[in-house]
């Protein structure tokens, strides 16, 4: 009886280190995560290094879909509508995979990068900001905006700030 109730115990603790440890064999893997650019309508954009470094195809289309790897990214981008250039923005974005859940993959998410005359922002059905409390946006000196965002099995980290120019003009591509 007493090596019986042992080899419970044993058991018992063998499960608990192993769910709690991080063993691959028992975490599922975070779900695939899917970007998209927005910018307003009526309004063009022209964007540098979004294909480049920004994890996005060398064509996008405004409002479509592309998968995108965990990882940091860079892009600029300027809006202009028939009366007026706007300030020229230069976007960071990381997107981290968070630790799976036990026994279970995580599911497909989505999140879109909104471009606006003043800056960007994460957006989507299931994306929440964290809390500032738990993590404020930050404003540096350098003009750098920060703010965090969780999407499902993932966070998304995107600063932007504004910049003099554009880096390259002859590298530009137009998005319509």
């Amino acid at each position: 009886m007493k090596m019986r109730r042992l080899m419970v115990v044993a058991a018992i603790a063998l499960a608990l280190v192993l769910a709690f440890s991080g063993c691959s064999a028992l975490m599922g893997k975070a779900g695939s995560i899917y970007g998209t650019i927005w910018w307003s309508s009526g309004e063009n954009m022209v964007t540098y290094g979004l294909a480049t470094y920004g994890g996005f195809p060398a064509t996008v289309t405004k409002n479509v879909a592309y998968q995108v790897q965990p990882g940091s990214y860079y892009f600029d981008y300027y809006l202009y509508d028939s009366y007026y250039t706007y300030a020229t923005y230069a976007v960071y974005y990381s997107v981290a995979a968070n630790p799976g859940k036990l026994f279970a993959d995580g599911s497909e998410k989505d999140f879109t990068i909104d471009c606006y005359t003043d800056g960007a922002i994460v957006s989507g059905t299931n994306v929440v900001p964290i809390a500032p409390s738990i993590a404020p946006a930050k404003d540096l000196s350098d003009g750098t905006t920060t703010k965090l965002y969780s999407v499902g099995d993932y966070t998304i980290t995107l600063s932007y700030k504004k910049i003099a120019g554009f880096p390259d003009p002859s590298k530009a591509v137009e998005l319509k």
